[in-house]
């Protein structure tokens, strides 16, 4: 239940308030000073204050001046002029209701308070730091990112590093985006192609969308007939099985028991396996950072350059603690000691069950967290884009690649 307090020194009109309150099932606090008022505001959580105007001790004038901003404040005032109501409104007060009122009025009045102050009341907090507001997106910044994402794209994880760019262009912190995970990923299809007698090409597409393309050399020569072979074997082995089953076991089972030679067998696992564990770190907008004033000392730009350097350190920093589709570390809250000196927003993306990926945004603790959380759930928000032009690279992918291989090249 919502906690009101009425702020009223005359006992006649407090107790009428305090009847129609109750009856509505609020918590009343009482205060019949504005001295009392200041007390109980701040040791009581109070979800919404009534008060009069002219009251003992502290005026009414003065308490919403006093009070914070965040808490609705609605004046119930026998002064019934427009100065006197402009007046109020304009140092704090939500809202004004002058005597006598009506009972509809009032009770309306207090809900739309209450509403407005539960929807504020939603945005993300942590530890007191307003992480997300309304309105931390411009229109001219949405029509960006609306074009931004409607961006053709070549590869799939040209949809996140276009997701990453625009979070750094708008925000103008550093971003880092790190490719799916691959262990969840089963594969679809797997081709081979000869490209030479001694060098063939393997395509691997993931149900997830993901395509890894490897080149694999061998030591001798290789025909058409065992390419195709291979080809069999593997989409036989493999089509619906986790990416990881690209291993150690699967060479065994094709040298040991279907015969073929471990010098043709072990690179292609080898290589497929390489490419697919593979991860793959995309830096945006890293100079930007450089323009804050944390970066004027010498050893938190050094550490942040060392940053830079270390992909390892990067994908950890990604892949730990992911609890939520947005995490926040702030400062000490990061595992890496090279990370101390910075905050961090990592976010998930996907489209729909589909993960495209990790994106982190990398700055300052004093970071403009409604600004960075605001543009990330706008652009998890844009799926439709998202989803078009990934349904159309998937198609067109395997057309033109099909097209072109089959032109230049036998496919098995």
């Amino acid at each position: 239940m919502k906690k009101i307090l009425v702020v009223e020194d005359d006992n006649t009109i407090h107790k009428i308030i305090e009847d129609i309150l109750k009856k509505e099932h609020y918590i009343v606090i009482s205060a019949y000073s504005g001295t009392e008022a200041i007390s109980i505001i701040e040791n009581d959580n109070i979800d919404l204050i009534l008060l009069d105007l002219m009251l003992p001790g502290i005026n009414g004038e003065d308490i919403v001046k006093k009070v914070n901003k965040t808490l609705p404040k609605i004046v119930i005032s026998a002064k019934t002029s427009s100065v006197d109501k402009a007046k109020v409104l304009l140092e704090g007060a939500n809202d004004y209701i002058t005597k006598p009122f009506e009972k509809i009025e009032l009770l309306a009045r207090i809900q739309v308070q209450l509403r407005i102050s539960s929807n504020k009341n939603k945005n993300l907090k942590y530890k007191e730091i307003e992480l997300l507001e309304d309105n931390k997106i411009t229109v001219d910044e949405i029509d960006y990112i609306s074009k931004k994402l409607e961006t053709k794209v070549n590869e799939l994880e040209e949809i996140t590093q276009i997701a990453s760019s625009t979070i750094s262009e708008i925000t103008h912190y550093t971003t880092v985006t790190i490719g799916p995970n691959t262990d969840e990923q089963k594969i679809e299809n797997i081709k081979f192609v000869l490209l030479s007698p001694r060098m063939m090409m393997a395509v691997i597409l993931t149900d997830n969308g993901l395509v890894k393309e490897t080149i694999i050399k061998f030591d001798e020569d290789i025909s058409e007939k065992q390419v195709g072979t291979l080809s069999y074997m593997f989409n036989n082995k493999l089509k619906g099985e986790p990416i990881s089953k690209i291993d150690r076991p699967l060479e065994k089972y094709l040298v040991d028991e279907m015969k073929y030679s471990v010098n043709l067998i072990k690179p292609i696992i080898e290589q497929m396996k390489k490419v697919v564990e593979e991860e793959k770190v995309h830096l945006e907008g890293a100079k930007q950072l450089f323009e804050l004033p944390e970066f004027n000392s010498l050893e938190v730009a050094k550490n942040f350059v060392n940053i830079l350097d270390e992909k390892e350190l990067m994908a950890d920093m990604l892949n730990t603690g992911i609890t939520k589709d947005i995490n926040v570390y702030i400062g000490e809250e990061n595992e890496k000691d090279e990370l101390k000196d910075f905050s961090i927003v990592t976010f998930k993306h996907r489209i729909g069950n589909k993960d495209l990926g990790t994106i982190g945004i990398i700055g300052p603790k004093r970071m403009d967290y409604a600004k960075v959380i605001s543009v990330m759930k706008y652009i998890s928000k844009s799926k439709n884009s998202f989803r078009r032009y990934f349904c159309r690279f998937v198609a067109e992918y395997h057309f033109s690649s099909f097209l072109f291989l089959k032109q230049n090249h036998k496919v098995f």
